[in-house]
């Protein structure tokens, strides 16, 4: 009985270890693709704030304008593009996750069975 439970434990904490190691790595590309995402949107807020200190003029203006409606659509793309990648991320996380919760398996010592004297 004894190695039986101790069976039971050692699947337990090897599971509890892989599905740690699963969702740490999620989280790290969760992580990376958000931060991936924020450095080109600041790259692209950047160059476009450098283009509106240098407008002085009406014409100028108005050309910053189409360019920050143009800047606004990529953001969204970028957003939305970002978040089907996250939620890829998330559903494999949790597929590798709940493969581990299978009920342990392990094989059961021989039972002994009194033979019958005649």
């Amino acid at each position: 009985m004894n190695t039986q439970a101790f069976g039971y434990a050692r699947q337990f904490t090897d599971n509890a270890f892989k599905a740690q190691a699963a969702l740490l790595k999620g989280f790290e590309q969760m992580a990376a693709l958000q931060l991936k995402t924020f450095e080109a949107q600041a790259e692209q807020a950047g160059e476009f704030a450098n283009e509106a200190f240098q407008a002085h003029d009406a014409n100028s203006l108005r050309q910053l304008w189409d360019k920050g409606s143009k800047l606004h659509r990529a953001y969204l793309e970028q957003s939305i593009s970002a978040g089907q990648d996250m939620l890829e991320i998330a559903q494999q996380t949790a597929q590798d996750v709940s493969a581990l919760a299978v009920p342990p398996v392990i094989a059961a010592a021989p039972k002994k069975t009194a033979s019958k004297a005649a």
